[in-house]
């Protein structure tokens, strides 16, 4: 075992024991179900006990793949027989999304790695599942006006219009419009916008890549209108109502943030996932990051050029990944169309003239 090397910067706070830290995950778990969060609880507290509740920062990667050893060879409390792969999987993941948490919260330096990340791939014994990777495709038109009208509709429960009803059609909107991603515009900050009359620009920030960066440009009449009733409607919310001083400067104030990392898409994010699955069933073919899809297959169609399509949709130029990722399941057959007719004519037509 090679020594790990100290972190170069002192993390922000004294790291906690482990029970400490699972307690302050616990607080955070807003929106996450009663039977998920005491799924959580057990794993933790098991994990919690073999290491006889340790600093987080002592748990390194030859210590994670000692405890999933452990787990293979301890039978289940509940069957009396090993655990299943799929079990172990299961406690492989929790333990990694607390430590990202932990990493996020302070708790445990970046600089060491999560140490159960890709634990799963290295279970002595234990046969990699084969998993069937569900390609999603672009959304269509119909789909999104009939998206936009379940979310002006009320909540089958109380019969009342949903509390985000103006955000999630907005997101929706902008989503089709833009290509970005939806995070991207839940998170937008009134001054990231500038109005200059015929077309409003969008200033993307903190972004997850340095490609994510990036300036939009709303063109449509229906996008810029919708952009000023959402300031109007900020400014009104500012005075009428109490807003969080995080959120003062969202064009969306009144979403509430969840999740570890306070994103203000975690909540408008879950009501929008319930109406899509409750108007178009669980299995349909595209989810929110298929607007995304959709904005790249047009943008192919019309003959864009790599370098322009990666400008706006937010990639680096060191691949393209519109034609192998989120073209893949597009209606491609204008551009290939065009691809003919140009070797058609560089041929000179047919061998046999007509």
């Amino acid at each position: 075992h090679l020594k790990r090397k100290e972190p170069t910067l002192p993390t922000r706070r004294k790291s906690p024991r482990l029970s400490r830290a699972a307690r302050e995950w616990f607080k955070m778990m807003n929106g996450v179900t009663p039977h998920t969060k005491n799924r959580y609880r057990r794993s933790l507290t098991v994990f919690t006990e073999y290491f006889c509740d340790c600093r987080v920062d002592e748990i390194e990667r030859r210590d994670a793949i000692a405890y999933v050893n452990h787990l293979k060879a301890t039978p289940s409390t509940r069957t009396g027989r090993p655990l299943s792969p799929k079990s172990i999987k299961t406690e492989i993941t929790t333990l990694s999304s607390f430590y990202k948490v932990a990493t996020h919260l302070g708790f445990y330096p970046e600089q060491f790695g999560n140490p159960f990340h890709g634990a799963a791939a290295v279970i002595p014994g234990v046969k990699r599942e084969k998993t069937k990777i569900k390609t999603l495709r672009p959304v269509t038109r119909d789909e999104a006006i009939q998206y936009l009208e379940a979310c002006a509709g009320t909540t089958a429960s109380t019969h009342k219009p949903f509390k985000y009803a103006f955000e999630m059609k907005a997101i929706i909107q902008l989503l089709w419009a833009t290509g970005a991603r939806a995070n991207e515009i839940a998170s937008l900050e009134r001054d990231q916008i500038s109005d200059d009359g015929d077309v409003i620009w969008l200033q993307l920030r903190n972004s997850k890549t340095e490609a994510g960066n990036r300036s939009l440009c709303l063109v449509g009449e229906s996008e810029c209108c919708l952009i000023r009733e959402a300031l109007a409607k900020a400014d009104a919310a500012l005075l009428t109502s109490k807003v969080p001083n995080e959120n003062r400067n969202l064009l969306f104030p009144k979403l509430l943030r969840g999740g570890f990392d306070r994103k203000p898409y975690w909540y408008v994010g879950k009501a929008l996932e319930k109406v899509r699955k409750d108007t178009f069933g669980k299995d349909v073919q595209w989810d929110m990051h298929s607007f995304r899809r959709n904005a790249v297959a047009a943008l192919v169609n019309a003959g864009v050029s790599t370098s322009e399509r990666n400008l706006v949709i937010g990639h680096s130029n060191k691949g393209d990944i519109g034609i192998s990722v989120y073209s893949k399941e597009a209606d491609l057959r204008k551009v290939v169309k065009r691809t003919f007719y140009t070797l058609y004519e560089e041929l000179s037509g047919g061998v046999i003239e007509v």
